[in-house]
This record gives structure tokens, sequence and C-alpha cells, in this order.
């Protein structure tokens, strides 16, 4: 799956997300898995740590809606 970033997080510009089929919870918000999303959606995504490459490989730990 392609991310866009909103303005300010251009250093994210061509990440790519391996969304697992398993999802946890975050703040309270219900958790997003790779069935539920089409493309356009908006994410929010948490991760551990980033690693300085191009583009930017993180490891996911939850994504929710942000619709």
């Amino acid at each position: 799956m392609q991310f866009a970033p909103d303005p300010g997080y251009e250093h994210y510009a061509g990440t790519t997300f391996d969304i697992p089929f398993w999802a946890a919870a975050i703040d309270g918000e219900t958790a997003v898995v790779l069935g539920d999303l089409v493309a356009g959606d908006r994410i929010n995504a948490w991760t551990g740590a980033c690693r300085e490459s191009y583009p930017v490989q993180c490891e996911v730990e939850a994504v929710t809606s942000a619709s």
C-alpha cells in the first residue's frame, strides 16, 4: 500500500506499509486491518523505530482510520 503524507510529513513520502491482517487498538480507537482498507482511505499509523532509509522503513504497531 503506497502512502501519501500530509503536509509537514514529506520525509515519509514513498513509504510502503506492511499492514497486518491482525490489529491492535490504540488510544481507544478502532483498529484497522488490511482487509478494511481501499485506495484513498486516510489512516493514522503508529510506528516503532524507523530506519534512516529512503523510503523510510518503520515497524507498524497500530493503524486506525483518520476518516
